[in-house]
């Protein structure tokens, strides 16, 4: 069992509301990634997402972001 399918079992159990079965993102900055979409308890539409094992986002340096690994200066005061 995968952490989206622990996940969805136990918010069904709770009576949370499932927009979508699990997906596999096919393109992108999410491809390979399993999604989910579920409503939290404010009606707020809620994006689960799982990462493949070997995902190029878990695999960044320390201080690198998923937009850019430039670094700016830090503006003076």
């Amino acid at each position: 069992m995968t952490f989206v399918d622990d996940a969805l079992e136990r918010m069904r159990a709770e009576g949370v509301a499932v927009l979508s079965e699990p997906i596999v993102a096919g393109e992108g900055p999410l491809e390979g990634c399993r999604v989910v979409y579920v409503l939290d308890p404010g009606r707020v539409r809620v994006e689960l997402v799982e990462p493949p094992a070997r995902h190029p986002a878990l695999e960044r340096k320390p201080g690198e972001n998923s937009f850019s690994t430039a670094t700016s200066a830090s503006p003076r005061m």
